[in-house]
């Protein structure tokens, strides 16, 4: 440092003038943003030579228009690096097209559109990149389109749910990704697969609601509910058209025959009361 090298020449006999610690301060600095603008020119230099991708140079020159704003060369560098990286980006974009690389159009389209140029993309370019972009993605989805439906009639033909459910999911995913729908002639094929599936799930949905039903007598019968909790509850199950657990419709009739019995012998005490009361009066 500056305030260093003035000490070490004290003792040699040098003569130092009184310097103001504040100019020390500045000289030093300026000295460490030229040392740190040596290493960046140094890298550019090595990227130019090794043919580095503009990109990469792209974020460096902009680094040194941050530490030298000053410097008019930076900005016609970095406007020149653009337009020559905006032009490998179409290239690589079309080239992946050609060769039917849905991820390298991706990631060049993705460049070209991402807010990151000083100077503004013409709009030629960006619509271009678009279209390749959603051009490539429909490819790439009728593609995988094609070859779900082939796995999607093979699960259904071995009447594998799981793997039905698995195919469902993926074929899903591809229009919520892509936004791109499958071609009716495609979906037409794998419609009947789709449909015995749901109504697999509707079948075991109702499995469950009839459980849940059986489930809900049993508890009324053990915690000996009412008669019209009862009888209501069986109804309900009844509605199922499938056949009761073993014993349960005979305790479920038991029970309510429980409540007709006492029901009956509170009526016939009426009755002989009634009879008692006329008696007694005649």
């Amino acid at each position: 440092a500056v305030a260093v090298t003035l000490r070490d020449l004290a003792p040699r006999g040098v003569s130092i003038p009184v310097v103001d610690p504040r100019w020390v301060d500045a000289l030093e600095r300026a000295v460490s943003k030229i040392e740190r603008l040596d290493k960046l020119l140094e890298r550019l230099q090595s990227m130019a030579i090794g043919r580095a991708p503009l990109l990469d140079r792209v974020r460096l020159v902009r680094q040194l228009i941050a530490q030298d704003s000053a410097s008019p060369i930076w900005p016609a560098e970095l406007g020149r690096l653009e337009d020559a990286g905006l032009a490998e980006l179409r290239a690589a974009m079309l080239d992946a097209e050609q060769r039917g690389d849905a991820e390298g159009v991706q990631r060049a389209a993705s460049e070209i559109l991402r807010d990151q140029w000083t100077r503004a993309v013409p709009d030629g370019l960006r619509t271009e990149a678009r279209a390749v972009m959603g051009s490539m993605q429909a490819r790439h989805a009728l593609a995988r389109y094609t070859e779900l439906a082939s796995h999607i009639r093979e699960a259904h033909a071995s009447a594998d749910e799981d793997a039905l459910d698995r195919l469902e999911l993926e074929w899903v995913r591809i229009q919520q990704t892509t936004g791109v729908m499958p071609p009716a002639g495609i979906e037409s094929t794998v419609e009947p697969s789709f449909r015995w599936l749901a109504q697999l799930r509707k079948q075991r949905e109702r499995d469950r609601e009839f459980q849940a039903q059986v489930g809900l007598l049993e508890t009324i019968l053990e915690t000996r509910g009412s008669e019209t909790e009862i009888g209501s509850q069986l109804g309900i199950v009844k509605a199922f058209d499938r056949e009761l657990p073993p014993g349960l419709e005979q305790r479920t009739q038991a029970a309510l025959e429980k409540f007709q019995s006492a029901r009956h012998r509170r009526l016939l005490l009426r009755i002989a009361a009634v009879i008692a009361v006329v008696g007694m009066l005649g």
